[in-house]
């Protein structure tokens, strides 16, 4: 495996120090990903999901950030093959038909004992259900095919309500794959720089804002980033997970009308959502995790300027706009 090493200083700043360990990421996987894209290329394929253009990369930026304020040192080979290798198998849960799996575990055999584990943990989370179909009968009103006669026809018995669909629960919704965004690789970092002292710390941190970010998540693909935005489409494979349970545990009426009716259409999700004022509860909610995310932080074992980053990074991910 290629040695890297680090070409700036370490005794930069916390963002120039992390910047540079970063390009050594990309750098990585712009070596290990070139030979794919060329091969795709040239079969007349679509661009491949495995490229190496950047994007949000929270996986790595969180790893090196857990690494380097652990005491890391910012050029070492093993922490920057980890961190392509969180890209990869971020990557390989999206795009199963890319190999971009084996190319991490390639990277990740260098791993110490410690490490190892959290990194079978995140290898080894299941996958996402498939969403199912939702039920095309009406919330309220007369149906379209139901002749206007029939409205004033005696009523049937109401059939009991349904329960709420197992997929509404909080709890498995926070640990779903692709859901350990931030605990995950923070955790890994810390012991890939020998100071498992700091895993507490990050645990709680790392779960509090991996909750916040998929709330945000799951507000801005319902209702978008802005008032004036009405939300982006509903494509999403496993819907609002997170902003569903929310909603269930806030209004049991909503809740039974969403596991009836399905996330599917965005309208009468926001509308649903609106009446039960679920969005006013999630905005709370993250503010509440955010403050929770940022106590924890106040241990010996960081420093004061990477309390002060990590409650920046905490603030600008869980109120971001897209």
């Amino acid at each position: 495996m290629t040695s890297v090493s680090a070409p700036f200083a370490a005794t930069g700043s916390i963002q120039q120090t992390r910047a540079g360990m970063l390009a050594l990421v990309e750098q990585r996987l712009r070596h290990l990903l070139a030979p794919h894209q060329a091969h795709r290329s040239g079969t007349g394929g679509p661009r491949p999901a495995l490229t190496a253009d950047g994007g949000k990369r929270l996986r790595p930026v969180f790893c090196v950030s857990g690494f380097l304020a652990a005491g890391g040192n910012p050029g070492d080979p093993v922490a920057v093959d980890t961190c392509a290798a969180l890209e990869l198998l971020h990557l390989s849960a999206r795009f199963p038909d890319d190999p971009a799996s084996a190319h991490a575990d390639r990277l990740a055999t260098r791993l110490p004992a410690a490490a190892r584990t959290v990194w079978n943990e995140l290898r080894t989370e299941p996958t996402p259900e498939p969403t199912p179909e939702p039920v095309t009968e009406p919330v309220t009103g007369r149906h379209p095919d139901t002749p206007a006669a029939a409205e004033n026809a005696p009523a049937a018995a109401p059939a009991p309500a349904p329960a709420p669909a197992p997929a509404l629960s909080r709890q498995p919704a926070v640990h779903e794959p692709g859901l350990r965004t931030i605990h995950g690789p923070l955790v890994l970092g810390a012991l890939l720089a020998g100071r498992p002292e700091v895993a507490p710390a990050f645990d709680s941190y790392g779960l509090a804002l991996d909750e916040a970010f998929q709330l945000r998540d799951d507000l801005i693909d319902v209702f978008g980033p802005t008032p004036e935005n009405t939300g982006r489409p509903l494509g999403l494979r496993r819907g609002p997970a997170l902003l569903l349970a929310l909603a269930a545990e806030h209004s049991p009426r909503t809740g039974a009308l969403l596991a009836r009716n399905g996330h599917s259409d965005a309208a009468l999700l926001r509308r649903l959502l609106d009446e039960s004022n679920t969005k006013a509860t999630a905005e709370r909610r993250i503010a509440g995790l955010v403050d929770r995310a940022c106590a924890a932080l106040a241990t010996p074992a960081l420093d004061q300027p990477w309390r002060q980053e990590f409650s920046r990074l905490a603030t600008q991910l869980a109120y971001r706009s897209h």
